[in-house]
């Protein structure tokens, strides 16, 4: 990894950092230049061929690759806290639906959603210094509140083929570990916020990686999440039924078509959401009986249509209507209860939502 390094920044008289894109070609000699890892002299090539970068006044065995890139993110992240006016983070928290309180359809082992949150750090930090002690450790960078020192401090810490030691990341300490493989991992990773990747472990060479430890997984602020799919059963006027999934963020308190006798939002369940959606109206006095229910009824898929239609056994010997809509039970003299399946229904009922 580090074999490809071409040092593309170096440090320039007053101590700057320098990148070799940055050098207007005309200025190349009216300048020095230093290593950032082992301070030797370095000078621009800016040629026509080969890519431009810096390189060492005589032999580079002296210089350590992995520590230029190591001591380069240091100045380059400790400049964009120093420099920015934001310095955003965003890592994974658990985060509880604002709804769960009120939802009649909500579980607490189900509302809830690990997502990216993100925090902008100047606002709690106002110092980024490079190789601090704290609590028997040598931070990389240190974040901390200058006016307010009991905000806990934050560890920013350069992997580059080395992972922070085990007990620093169990110690409590609220650390950041960054993973870097050349220059241009470095600059991709400081154009955004430092995002944690849940995939970081798999790939070494996953660019704007970050890793972190410490910080608090609860989010303490809820939020209406749609973390579920839920079934909203129709019954119109006509005597049809249709069903819909739809998000439990979205999901109506009231009436949402014009042209329904009766609405229900029904939680997650294996059973029939039409014969829920039936014997809740039937519960709520919208109507006094559906086919679904009858002892002679039989589904599409019981008789090989392979589809949720209705089917009547009695349609040949009593010219019962051989497919009839559900409420054609209301009118219909054969109709007899199937008192074990509306038992079997009624126990099994999950939460739900009637729209009034």
């Amino acid at each position: 990894m580090t074999n490809d390094i071409k040092y593309i920044y170096a440090l320039d008289e007053q101590g700057q950092t320098v990148s070799i894109n940055d050098i207007p070609n005309e200025d190349k000699s009216l300048h020095t230049y230093h290593c950032i890892s082992c301070n030797a002299a370095m000078i621009p090539r800016m040629g026509k061929v080969r890519k431009w970068h810096f390189a060492h006044k005589g032999t580079e065995e002296h210089c350590n690759p992995e520590t230029y890139l190591h001591k380069l993110a240091k100045r380059l992240v400790k400049e964009k806290f120093d420099d920015s006016n934001s310095f955003e983070i965003s890592y994974y928290q658990d985060v509880k639906c604002s709804l769960l309180q009120t939802c009649s359809l909500a579980q607490k082992s189900d509302c809830h959603y690990k997502m990216l949150k993100t925090y902008d750090l100047k606002k709690y930090y106002d110092t980024c210094n490079v190789e601090q002690p704290i609590d028997n450790y040598i931070a990389d960078l240190l974040l901390t509140n200058s006016k307010q020192p009991s905000i806990k401090p934050i560890l920013i810490e350069i992997q580059v083929s080395h992972e922070c030691e085990i007990e620093k990341k169990k110690s409590g300490l609220h650390i950041i570990e960054l993973r870097i493989k050349d220059e241009n991992g470095i600059t991709d990773l400081l154009k955004t916020d430092l995002k944690e990747n849940s995939y970081a472990d798999r790939d070494i060479d996953n660019i704007g990686f970050a890793k972190f430890y410490g910080f608090t997984r609860k989010c303490k602020e809820p939020e209406p999440l749609e973390v579920k799919r839920i079934n909203r059963f129709y019954l119109y006027y006509t005597g049809n039924s249709y069903v819909e999934s739809i998000s439990c963020k979205y999901q109506p308190e009231n009436k949402i078509k014009t042209r329904t006798l009766f609405e229900v939002s029904i939680g997650e369940t294996k059973l029939s959401t039409y014969k829920m959606g039936y014997l809740l109206a039937i519960q709520n006095g919208v109507i006094t009986r559906a086919c679904c229910f009858c002892k002679y009824y039989r589904s599409g898929f019981d008789v090989g249509k392979g589809d949720n239609s209705t089917f009547c056994c009695l349609y040949k010997n009593y010219g019962t209507p051989k497919n009839p809509i559900e409420t054609h039970a209301q009118e219909c003299e054969y109709y007899r209860d199937n008192e074990e399946d509306i038992d079997f229904i009624e126990k099994h009922m999950p939460k739900y939502i009637i729209a009034k």
